[in-house]
């Protein structure tokens, strides 16, 4: 059996669903962004500021999307909120077909920026729910598309906008019906409403004290994980400036993304056998953040093309390793009701990386010496693995569940809670937590008949 057999091996039905979503998502998506400059500099004829300065309203919504877009799943479900969501994109998209003048745009792309970012938490939020033992894993897989998706998205959109930028918005408006319908017959199928079993009210006050304590490691994984894309960003922003400071060709900048995309692709199987090894989503995090050093000290070596590569190839490990373990590790902790809101925080804190992270890194290349720019963030990439390790101990254990597979014995439930166990009750009369059974949510028909068996 092939290493790619071995990878889709295992995988369920509702995944295939998911990454059918996020794939028609992400391709559409990636349309446009790439081209918003372009258009709003060349065919509006506005500023480079100006064009910054829309971007950033931009990014802004879409930071916003992200935080409704987890409020509604955990409210509304997914298939309610996906075909709403994709209803609302395509007469967006068909007026940019139709008006050209720039206050017009600038209005429709600040609205489509919002709704555009909803579906992210959202389809983020239901891995755990379609393989709810498959930790790690349901997440690199969704990674492994979404890149995928970007780079056709990019492609395809970069080709016609050579022809028409009517076109693409023609197209997007295609793309966008295309994912309504999906959202609209699959999503409702395989994603139904489920009822849950409601936590105990049983020593209410010392579950609430406990639940402030668990807010300080998520806390820290969002904060380190919206630093590690402030740092990441750098690659997009004044990496690029850089190179046509020292007259590397821009086309040899975009040869970089594709090695990005590329290695994406190929070393995941290798990255896979990796995973295998270590104990926690922490150590997981923790030890791609070096790799994000490593790369642009090899910037800071010489001016030579082929360190370029090596040090997109150091980054594209490191964000292997850190970008589907971070949504994966706050979907094992996230009490119930709480998945799509927390996959919205880790949109959001990316958003805010992203935006952020251009105008600290245009700020440094301003002021200082290019070499001092790039250690600066070589430096700056130990901030985020220092957050990563704030972590309770009774999480990283019960984590460590999941990852392992130790949890296939819970195989009938169609949600495995594990960050839930550790507060859900204390053994009275002790001091210490003791873990208890997992708190499931488990099929109607299921919670009936446990019901008449107690």
């Amino acid at each position: 059996m092939s290493k790619i057999q071995m990878w889709f091996k295992g995988v369920p039905t509702p995944m295939w669903v998911i990454a059918l979503g996020v794939f028609v998502n992400i391709v559409f998506f990636s349309f446009l962004w790439p081209l918003n400059a372009i258009y709003i500099h060349n065919v509006l004829g506005k500023s480079m500021t100006v064009t910054g300065i829309v971007l950033f309203v931009y990014s802004l919504t879409g930071f916003l999307g992200n935080l409704i877009g987890g409020w509604l799943y955990d409210r509304f479900g997914a298939a309610k909120v996906l075909s709403m969501n994709a209803a609302i994109c395509v007469p967006i998209v068909a007026s940019l077909a139709m008006f050209h003048e720039y206050w017009t745009y600038v209005g429709l792309i600040t609205v489509f920026g919002f709704v555009s970012s909803v579906p992210f938490p959202v389809l983020s939020a239901l891995v755990a729910r379609a393989w709810p033992t498959g930790g790690r894993r349901g997440y690199n897989y969704i990674y492994v598309i979404f890149n995928v998706g970007t780079a056709v998205g990019t492609a395809l959109g970069g080709v016609i906008a050579q022809w028409s930028f009517q076109a693409v918005f023609v197209i997007l408006a295609c793309g966008y019906t295309t994912f309504f319908v999906i959202a609209f017959t699959f999503f409702r199928v395989y994603f139904p409403p489920v009822t849950s079993i409601q936590p105990s009210h049983t020593g209410q006050g010392n579950v609430r004290s406990r639940s402030l304590l668990r807010w300080l490691p998520v806390a820290s994984i969002l904060s380190g994980y919206g630093i590690a894309w402030m740092i990441y960003v750098q690659w997009m922003s004044i990496v690029p400036v850089y190179m046509q400071f020292i007259n590397i060709a821009t086309r040899n900048y975009s040869v970089l993304w594709t090695v990005n995309g590329i290695t994406v692709v190929i070393f995941q199987p290798l990255i896979n056998w990796v995973l295998r090894r270590f104990q926690s989503f922490t150590m997981q995090m923790v030890a791609g953040m070096p790799l994000f050093g490593v790369s642009f000290l090899c910037l800071a070596l010489s001016h030579l093309y082929y360190l370029f590569v090596i040090g997109m190839l150091f980054l594209t490990i490191g964000e292997m390793l850190v970008w589907p373990a971070v949504p994966a590790s706050l979907a094992a902790q996230a009490p119930p009701g709480r998945q799509g809101a927390e996959q919205g925080a880790v949109g959001s804190f990316a958003a805010l990386g992203r935006m952020v992270g251009p105008l600290i890194g245009g700020r440094l290349y301003d002021t200082l010496p290019i070499s001092t720019v790039l250690l600066c963030f070589a430096l700056a990439s130990v901030l985020p693995a220092l957050l990563f390790m704030v972590r309770q101990k009774r999480q990283a254990i019960t984590e460590r569940a999941i990852t392992e597979g130790t949890a296939d014995i819970m195989s009938d439930a169609l949600f495995i809670n594990v960050g839930h166990v550790e507060r859900q009750l204390l053994v009275a009369g002790n001091s210490h937590p003791s873990l208890v059974p997992f708190q499931m949510r488990l099929p109607p028909q299921e919670m009936q008949s446990r019901g008449q068996s107690s």
